[in-house]
């Protein structure tokens, strides 16, 4: 029996995380927020892990992956002021779905440090982060099951599969 076998078809997104606010609001809101859409090659995007930079680093002492997170809502194309009206019309269904706690942390973190509300990006509001036991870090030249590069592509899908058998390695 493979170990790793319900995760086959699973996709997370993986991608350099190191600007202070976007650290802080994937720390303390639960959120990943990018200018570019989600790619339309990709059926489902079920996980989120931020690689944390060297200036994440010397911010907050964690470098490479650490954590990863479920996905459970993707809005595109969407500005603070959208997102705050969804959550307004829809607080009642989100609360049900996600719980008063979840919700309360999206909503702040959607409102933290908007430098200019009327910017559209793609938000993904994501569950509790799991830690892994060691960081997968990026290796010169590249290697593992992730093949992580120095700079990390835009939009880097791997499937789950191949992000276990990297966390596995990373012990």
């Amino acid at each position: 029996m493979d170990l790793f076998y319900s995760m086959k078809n699973k996709n997370i997104l993986i991608q350099d995380v190191g600007v202070e606010s976007e650290v802080q609001r994937f720390i303390g809101h639960n959120i990943y927020r990018r200018s570019e859409p989600p790619p339309t090659s990709v059926d489902s995007i079920d996980f989120f892990a931020p690689y944390f930079t060297s200036a994440a680093q010397e911010k907050i002492g964690i470098n490479g992956i650490s954590c990863y997170a479920p996905v459970l809502l993707i809005l595109e194309n969407s500005t603070v002021e959208d997102v705050v009206k969804l959550f307004i019309q829809e607080r009642e269904k989100l609360q049900k779905v996600f719980g008063d706690l979840l919700v309360s942390k999206w909503e702040s973190g959607v409102k933290f440090l908007a430098d200019n509300p009327k910017d559209v990006s793609t938000y993904y509001f994501l569950g509790e982060p799991i830690a892994l036991k060691s960081p997968i870090v990026k290796k010169t030249p590249p290697s593992g099951p992730l093949n992580l590069n120095s700079v990390l592509s835009r939009n880097l899908i791997k499937s789950m599969a191949d992000f276990c058998e990297a966390a596995q390695q990373a012990q």
